[in-house]
């Protein structure tokens, strides 16, 4: 129970920066570290975490199951490739 807490604390501050950062890509396209948060944002929005989630929402314990079988599917899988694209370019 704690986990899903913290996992909504974390994603709640990355979505509240997702926001931020599709401004600045939009003024800098250039930029690929804003690319590749824009694409982690992305896939945090595809799991279903966006700024329509309530805090009644949250304390629901089937869509506490349902977010966190969503998250545990398509989070890693996507972030996994955002990641190694980083680690290639790095070490480009």
């Amino acid at each position: 129970m704690k986990k899903i807490y913290y996992l909504i604390i974390a994603v709640a501050i990355s979505l509240t920066s997702c926001n931020s950062n599709k401004a600045e890509s939009a003024a800098s396209n250039e930029s690929k570290s804003a690319d590749r948060a824009e694409e982690m944002c992305e896939c945090l929005q595809d799991a279903g975490l966006d700024n329509s989630i309530t805090i009644s929402k949250l304390g629901d314990r089937r869509f506490q199951r349902d977010l966190e079988r969503k998250m545990e599917k398509i989070v890693p899988k996507c972030l996994l490739r955002i990641v190694k694209e980083m680690e290639e370019e790095i070490s480009d």
